[in-house]
């Protein structure tokens, strides 16, 4: 898309920044867009120390807080009786954390925008001679 570029009110309210630079490291108001969310489901460590883990998880889930393993976390869910409401536990040397995790995105970077075509005059753009 060649034909279009930003006007003066855009430089005003984003800093002169473009969406997107196009470089490799790209920098820009909107430099990607999500196309795919990775999931898994039902994870499953095996190590040793999975037993002190778990008991660091339920006092943190117990009071309502989250437990995070890199990628992964573990939810819990406060309640002032003997009920709570965890994802988490150990099974041996196994740390399970059932359902379903969003782990990360695959993005589709855009390319350098805009990026008018310099046959176009700048009072050939809507809102007449840009800067």
């Amino acid at each position: 898309m060649r034909g279009w570029t930003l006007d003066k009110l855009w430089d005003l309210n984003f800093d002169k920044k473009p969406v997107s630079d196009g470089e490799e490291k790209p920098s820009g108001r909107l430099v990607a867009y999500p196309i795919t969310a990775l999931f898994v489901k039902d994870v499953t460590f095996t190590f040793d120390e999975a037993q002190e883990f778990s008991n660091y998880s339920k006092t943190e889930l117990t009071a309502g807080g989250s437990v995070s393993w890199g990628l992964f976390s573990g939810g819990g869910k406060y309640s002032k009786g003997k009920e709570t409401k965890m994802s988490v536990h150990t099974e041996g040397s196994e740390l399970k954390i059932e359902g379903i995790q969003l782990i990360g995105f695959i993005n589709s970077l855009i390319p350098q925008s805009p990026n008018p075509d310099p046959s176009i005059k700048p009072e050939q753009f809507v809102g007449g001679e840009q800067e």
